[in-house]
């Protein structure tokens, strides 16, 4: 299918560098993230939020949000019916096609369910718009389960990237720019920096790295069933969630201490996946009974075990744990560990959600560690644990394991070698001096992409200069598409043992190969 528009493209040039956002989403992610950007640079005219788009559904939660607010995008709302999985209905292009129209449109902010990241990548690519996506790239409907979903998440990679291709061929100076924001924290830079520094003495390339994540997302049996805000009732969690920054930041983090000579050329992934009803064997409908008191609990949680174990038989998962070789022919060069949990520690201790806000309320919490082995020369951890405490037992300034502020980075060299200090530690003191006036919500790595996105468009820096160009992706949707199949075979009894091509050969290259574009 091809998408058409009747309007003049605004060409970015010297003479005109005003840019017209059209945001696509207005969700949770929107109200924290994209719209307080627009708020904060009220001053700035030649950046403009003029439209957005949401669900008919979520109408009066957006008036809500905007009531007040400085910045007033004129809104568009679809109706909740309207099927959207790969393609737009012809109703929603016209409607976008005539927003574009209306206020001069020249690029797109897609923050939308990654259901549908296809179907409005594919639209805004097509028309030439610039765009700048949240993560993940995509997701599919029981990608946990159904074998050929997962496969379509890497396919759906491919595909827009091609997509991407064909627009540079129209406009070379057009920009695609995925929001995967860990590739914007100093702490990540600091760790590359390091690997980079002990590869070009030693030639010895990362050959460990164990990444743990967990969202403290405690959700009740009847909540797995039916809340989708980062939810499993669509077929998908962790790793389409929180879990895909780690999916990208792994092989981002690793591409420093790659060469010509020290690359990978393929993946072997094995996956273990926990799911709903398998929390709900962990902790079962009699403790949650004796935790919150039966009465209370069945307010808001009215089934029986037995309905629950028939209405969750094709949840998505929620928690992942996932073993990967990177190697080079039958050589494993890196091993990694990735274990990503929804259903971590977290400050929940009431029954019902309602009226939450779940971005980052409920109770929920952060835990994050990285241990990154460079063979003999160098041990780098990364450690942040939080538990969303008021400071209760701290100064409002002081990094405490336990609170907000909590960050550390431990260094461990064999110095004789590779010079440096023996033992280095970095605390967020440290980090922040690195950082100098980058604090508040305009120096948080979410706005740095959102920055650099538009410095992109404005021709200031290169596309090969941004971190984030949506064709350094292939890695994460390929990881990601192999995590899933590894489940979905566990499911069925195939073997989880998953290999795939993926070939990486210097700092955050990837291998671009137009044969495994599946056309649609």
């Amino acid at each position: 299918m091809i998408f058409t528009t009747n309007w003049l493209k605004i060409k970015m040039n010297e003479n005109n560098k005003k840019i017209n956002f059209l945001l696509i989403g207005f969700g949770p992610h929107s109200k924290r993230i994209f719209h307080p950007i627009f708020e904060n640079i009220t001053n700035d005219s030649t950046l403009v939020l003029k439209a957005a788009i949401d669900l008919k559904s979520k109408q009066g939660r957006v008036e809500k949000y905007l009531d007040g607010k400085v910045v007033q995008p004129e809104m568009y709302y679809l109706n909740n019916d309207e099927p959207v999985q790969d393609q737009l209905n012809t109703s929603t292009i016209e409607l976008l096609d005539s927003i574009v129209d209306k206020h001069s449109i020249n690029a797109i902010i897609i923050a939308t369910e990654p259901l549908v990241h296809r179907a409005y990548g594919t639209w805004a690519l097509r028309a030439g718009l610039p765009v700048l996506m949240d993560k993940p790239i995509s997701a599919n409907m029981n990608v946990s389960s159904e074998l050929s979903s997962a496969e379509k998440i890497a396919e759906d990679y491919y595909f827009l990237n091609d997509e991407y291709e064909k627009a540079k061929e129209k406009d070379p100076n057009i920009i695609f720019s995925l929001l995967a924001q860990r590739r914007y924290q100093t702490t990540i830079e600091l760790i590359r920096n390091e690997i980079s520094n002990c590869f070009a003495k030693t030639n010895c390339p990362v050959t460990n790295i164990q990444t743990f994540h967990s969202d403290g997302q405690w959700r009740t049996p009847t909540e797995c069933v039916e809340e989708i805000y980062h939810g499993y009732n669509q077929g998908y969690g962790k790793c389409s969630h929180t879990g895909y920054h780690f999916f990208d930041i792994v092989p981002y983090i690793l591409s420093a201490g790659l060469s010509e000579s020290k690359f990978y050329e393929h993946i072997e992934v094995f996956s273990h996946a926990v799911r709903p009803l398998d929390v709900l064997s962990q902790f079962n409908l009699e403790d949650y009974d004796r935790l919150f008191g039966a009465e209370e609990f069945s307010k808001n949680n009215p089934h029986s075990e037995a309905e629950l174990h028939e209405l969750m038989q094709d949840l998505g998962e929620v928690d992942c744990q996932s073993s990967i070789a990177f190697k080079n022919g039958n050589n494993v060069v890196t091993t990694a560990l990735l274990n990503l949990t929804h259903n971590g520690f977290s400050r929940r201790s009431w029954p019902s959600i309602e009226g939450i806000e779940l971005y980052k309320g409920n109770g929920r919490v952060s835990h994050e560690s990285h241990i990154i082995q460079q063979g003999p020369f160098q041990t780098i951890h990364l450690h942040s644990y939080k538990s969303d405490d008021s400071n209760e037992n701290a100064d409002s300034n002081a990094e405490v394991v336990g609170t907000k502020r909590h960050i550390a980075i431990f260094i461990f060299r064999n110095n004789k070698l590779i010079g440096g200090k023996p033992t280095e530690v970095i605390r967020l003191d440290d980090i922040e001096k690195l950082e100098g006036e980058s604090i508040g919500l305009l120096g948080k790595p979410k706005s740095k992409c959102f920055f650099e996105f538009v410095e992109a468009l404005r021709g200031e820096i290169t596309r090969e200069e941004m971190k984030s160009d949506f064709s350094q992706h292939e890695h994460g949707a390929v990881l990601v598409s192999a995590v899933y199949q590894s489940m979905c075979n566990q499911l069925t009894g195939s073997s989880p043992l998953i290999k795939m091509p993926l070939e990486m050969t210097g700092d955050n290259t990837s291998t671009f190969n137009a044969q495994k574009v599946r056309v649609c």
